[in-house]
């Protein structure tokens, strides 16, 4: 996620290398609900409690191309799920009607 928001994705309209690594960052933090004041490395090591599982989104909005994201997530106590889907493409509203 973080390459394609800075290095534009299939488009080539990068944000920022910065902004888009934070916010691929905060994508993470929020997908195992942690809070903004853990360290790094603590989240790191929170992340192998959980399950991850990668999936395509069927949608027109998502064209399953190398900047397509889509993450469901499973926390440790197997009560919680968090999904996130992410793509570039919705710069192209007026090619989907």
């Amino acid at each position: 996620m973080a390459e394609a928001s800075s290095c534009g994705g299939v488009s080539g309209q990068g944000q920022g290398c910065a902004y888009a690594w934070m916010y691929a960052w905060d994508s993470l933090y929020a997908l195992m609900g942690l809070p903004a004041d853990v360290p790094f490395l603590e989240a790191v090591r929170r992340a192998a409690d959980h399950r991850w599982l990668r999936f395509m989104a069927f949608t027109d909005w998502f064209h399953h191309d190398t900047s397509d994201a889509a993450f469901a997530v499973l926390d440790p106590s197997r009560t919680r799920v968090a999904v996130l889907a992410a793509t570039d493409t919705d710069g192209d509203r007026d090619v989907l009607g």
